[in-house]
């Protein structure tokens, strides 16, 4: 049988239970950290023994407040500057538009591909080592559907269509890293839903931003600059991405050739 619980000195609560030996049960695991001047004023020895221990952690916590602090401003200084830094084809971050009054924002594969080579000698050496005079580069666009948090959610959650892009000529411990990968954009789905044609309209805007590299070019900023072109290599993406990117009738479709002459006059007189 079970006693009413009891309040004894400390501010805890216990329950009695009726065993043999008479023993007390906390009613609670958890308990409230004395505060360090009720032990000191106490006077007792354990208040005593445990006083350092306490100062020593409070001293801590506020020194990892004030350094989460200051690198939380560190970052976001160094993340403006990196955003505002001017390049010959504009600033890395630039907007496109997906529909007549929709505009997303973007990261300018141009610029990206400067202002990397600006900043950073591995990647200058790695663009220094695929450079081949007449030959283009390839690019590879990724394409797929995220859901953050828990994919298993009941609800559809805020879906987002993303978009990255990478140079098939980079060596394979490059290509193997996912985070080596160039982020292009991020599109809400809801926002997609609004645009005449879906992924599929999408996926034209998309390779309009790449338009310069695939045509004019961008200079690198080489010990001798030179100008390197790419050359569009394909999508990658699943199949329910590759049904929505190429506007199929079905998961299981074929794109027939357009140049077939079984679509051309089927059925009439050659």
């Amino acid at each position: 049988m079970t006693e009413p619980a009891v309040q004894i000195p400390g501010n805890r609560k216990v329950e009695r239970m009726a065993s043999r030996d008479g023993a007390i049960v906390p009613a609670e695991r958890g308990r409230k950290r004395p505060r360090l001047d009720s032990m000191v004023q106490k006077n007792t020895k354990s208040g005593l023994a445990t006083a350092p221990a306490q100062l020593d952690e409070q001293e801590l916590d506020e020194d990892r407040r004030r350094s989460e602090h200051f690198y939380r401003k560190n970052i976001a200084a160094e993340i403006s500057s990196h955003a505002n830094a001017e390049t010959p084809y504009g600033k890395v971050p630039q907007e496109f538009a997906i529909g007549i009054d929709d505009r997303v924002e973007c990261v300018d594969p141009c610029a990206w591909l400067y202002y990397m080579c600006l900043t950073s000698v591995a990647f200058r050496k790695l663009m220094q080592g695929i450079v081949r005079l007449g030959r283009p580069l390839r690019i590879v666009i990724y394409n797929g559907a995220l859901i953050p948090g828990s994919p298993f959610r009941p609800d559809r959650g805020r879906v987002v269509e993303t978009f990255y892009w990478c140079i098939a000529d980079w060596p394979d411990h490059v290509l193997q890293r996912p985070f080596c990968w160039p982020e292009f954009a991020v599109i809400r789905k809801s926002l997609l839903a609004k645009v005449l044609g879906g992924l599929s309209a999408v996926a034209g805007f998309v390779l309009n931003r790449f338009t310069r590299l695939f045509t004019v070019g961008v200079r690198l900023p080489f010990q001798q600059s030179i100008i390197v072109c790419g050359v569009f290599a394909g999508w990658l993406a699943d199949l329910v991405g590759h049904k929505e990117l190429t506007c199929w009738k079905g998961h299981n479709g074929t794109r027939a050739c357009l140049c077939c002459k079984n679509l051309k006059q089927h059925g009439r007189a050659p």
